[in-house]
């Protein structure tokens, strides 16, 4: 099973990692995610198999220097992209609280309106990069 982990960075459930349902979890590092490289992303893979032909696939499918062994494509991070996921890793503890109170804010401010109501979040531990309002019955 693929699981859409776009937004998941960080976030644990029940105190594991959300990563680790599935067979592969996907993480988005686009420039608008609470962790980023600008762009990209990663595979997290639960699989020892799938996980080698993944790492087959990202590069061209190249085995050897004499060897295709499947379609692939470059999905390789850039040097760039590297260096900028290593200067957000730094502060990403920083960036979740200031999101958090950001979060905090807003449920203080927009809990007295009746005609709507946050869904609840039951993770045992969250990243805060969306926050989901519906409407209240």
């Amino acid at each position: 099973m693929i699981y859409d982990a776009a937004h998941t960075f960080g976030v644990e459930y029940e105190g594991g990692s959300i990563l680790e349902y599935g067979d592969i979890s996907i993480l988005s590092f686009h420039a608008t995610k609470t962790y980023h490289t600008i762009e990209g992303g990663a595979m997290i893979v639960n699989d020892d198999e799938l996980y080698e032909k993944i790492k087959l696939m990202r590069n061209f499918g190249i085995k050897t220097e004499e060897t295709v062994s499947l379609l692939g494509t470059n999905a390789k991070m850039s040097e760039f992209q590297a260096a900028m996921g290593l200067c957000n890793l730094k502060t990403i503890d920083i960036q979740i609280r200031r999101r958090k109170k950001i979060y905090d804010l807003y449920i203080r401010n927009l809990n007295k309106n009746n005609k709507i109501k946050f869904q609840k979040i039951i993770s045992s531990k969250h990243n805060f990069s969306y926050m989901p309002i519906c409407p209240a019955k």
